[in-house]
């Protein structure tokens, strides 16, 4: 009777032990599937996987794919800010040739760009960078106009001291 209650208890055991591999095992091939499609499924598998069965047999090559997985995501993300950064120091050099066309007096060519990356640049921190960038195409076109006029009165001047 003791030899049959030990056995029942192995075959409770080895079921247990089936399904606690099978459900490891189930969870590792959902989590590489997801792997080729989306990575942020793929790593909260590997992650379940890790925290409900970290003695099955697969969990090792999960931790090995969860590793390298976040290393991708990382070096990804890494890729992802770099090019981020470099297009906006491009829209700045942007904005920075309209303010030189300013300052050589080209109003209507610096005016036309902008017109155009206000149009392109809708997020709230482009518009402002615009609307700086107006004021800065006034300021000049207003110094310059005051130089005209200076020169212009110097010249009258000029003329009615010699006349």
């Amino acid at each position: 009777m003791l030899s049959v209650g030990i056995g029942v208890i192995l075959i409770v055991l080895l079921g247990a032990v089936t399904y606690y591999e099978l459900a490891a095992r189930n969870l590792y091939s959902n989590a590489q599937k997801f792997e080729n499609t989306n990575d942020e499924i793929a790593q909260k598998l590997y992650e379940e996987l890790l925290d409900k069965y970290p003695r099955s047999t697969v969990a090792e090559n999960a931790e090995e794919s969860l590793l390298a997985l976040k290393q991708r995501l990382n070096q990804m993300q890494q890729l992802e800010d770099a090019q981020f950064r470099e297009r906006e120091k491009t829209r700045l050099k942007q904005f920075e040739h309209i303010k030189n066309l300013a300052q050589l007096g080209r109003f209507q060519e610096a005016k036309s760009y902008l017109v155009g990356y206000k149009r392109e640049y809708r997020e709230e921190k482009w518009q402002k960078i615009c609307e700086d960038t107006e004021k800065f195409i006034v300021y000049w076109e207003q110094q310059m106009a005051k130089k005209d006029a200076e020169i212009k009165l110097k010249k009258v001047k000029e003329y009615q001291k010699v006349g």
